[in-house]
């Protein structure tokens, strides 16, 4: 196994020309660390020797120079590594069928960011009556179960129905305890399903 660069220079006798100076003024020991130029120039460097890279990281400040709100605009770009963001639209986000079609999409949210101020609330500023949240969460659950999307009328329901429960019969599967428990799922998602239909 190759032993480090670093190491095996220092092992070399002295005799032995550097490959690379060290740029430290007056050093005449050879370059093997790498260090930043400037913390305005992090990505050009300058190759130092042990004694002077140590010495180079011990007076290293990244901030020298930058005032205090130069310094947190950085801290706060840095979150996001300093790419811009951009806060999305909230006409959609608020939208009731944008929120259905990201439920139904498998992608839950359990923090109600999608409502105004994730309390529940319409974007018109009402609340959203609690029977009515949970009917919506109830018609998105049945919808899951049968394997549809938002909108489904009720030919494509009863279709879907059909094929998943003689997929999941107990006779068709010898007595299984899942399938059973799959079939009571199924018959309960078409029953919710066919009376939205018919409300």
């Amino acid at each position: 196994m190759a032993r480090p660069r670093s190491r095996r220079t220092l092992d070399e006798g002295s005799d032995a020309a550097p490959e690379r100076p060290c740029n430290w003024p007056g050093c005449e020991n050879g370059g093997v660390h790498r260090a930043p130029l400037s913390h305005r120039r992090v990505d050009e460097f300058q190759y130092l020797c042990l004694e002077h890279v140590r010495a180079f990281n011990s007076a290293w400040n990244f901030f020298e120079g930058w005032n205090r709100d130069e310094i947190e605009a950085y801290r706060h770009a840095d979150l996001t590594w300093h790419r811009p963001t951009w806060r999305p639209d909230e006409r959609l986000v608020r939208n009731r069928a944008f929120r259905e079609a990201l439920a139904n999409d498998g992608l839950g949210d359990p923090f109600g960011f999608m409502n105004d101020d994730g309390a529940g609330r319409r974007a018109g500023g009402g609340s959203v009556p609690a029977g009515e949240d949970r009917a919506l969460e109830e018609e998105r659950r049945a919808l899951g179960i049968l394997k549809l999307r938002p909108g489904a009328d009720e030919t494509a329901i009863k279709r879907r129905f059909k094929q998943e429960v003689k997929a999941c019969h107990p006779d068709l599967n010898d007595g299984d305890k899942e399938a059973g428990d799959r079939l009571r799922d199924v018959i309960w998602a078409y029953r919710r399903l066919t009376d939205r239909q018919h409300a």
